[in-house]
């Protein structure tokens, strides 16, 4: 039988998980600090795509799987931090050349490529993934 059990340990758990900063976070402040609002919205949007897919996964079931199986866990969990340590160096040695980082000079394909990132950012990201179950 479904009820509500230990209610306020949800709660508390869901507000934790929300207000704690996470590399989405940090991804979108960093490409708008270094490249301008316009990389961050492109940030804003691949971020946002990817929680929609973490709640697509959520609602048939994969979130769960992911969350009850600790080795596809830590897994996911080391592609994503891989992926993101990938992402600062690149970012990294693109700030050596000051032509590439023009702020608020942003071409369509450059949007797509942050894009992207922010999608792939975000779907390699645990927390996500189990905010999704604990919310869902």
């Amino acid at each position: 039988m479904y009820g509500i059990h230990n209610f306020e340990l949800f709660c508390l758990s869901a507000i934790v998980l929300s207000v704690t900063p996470g590399p989405d976070t940090f991804y979108i402040l960093g490409r708008t600090i270094s490249q301008g609002s316009k990389s961050g919205t492109a940030s804003v949007l691949g971020i946002s795509t990817g929680v929609l897919i973490h709640t697509i996964a959520a609602a048939i079931g994969l979130s769960t799987i992911l969350a009850t199986s600790a080795l596809v866990f830590r897994i996911i969990k080391l592609i994503g931090a891989a992926y993101l340590i990938y992402l600062g160096i690149t970012l990294i040695i693109a700030s050596k050349d000051v032509d590439g980082l023009k702020k608020d000079n942003l071409s369509a394909s450059s949007f797509w490529k942050i894009y992207r990132q922010g999608v792939v950012t975000n779907v390699l990201n645990p927390k996500v993934r189990i905010h999704r179950v604990v919310t869902a």
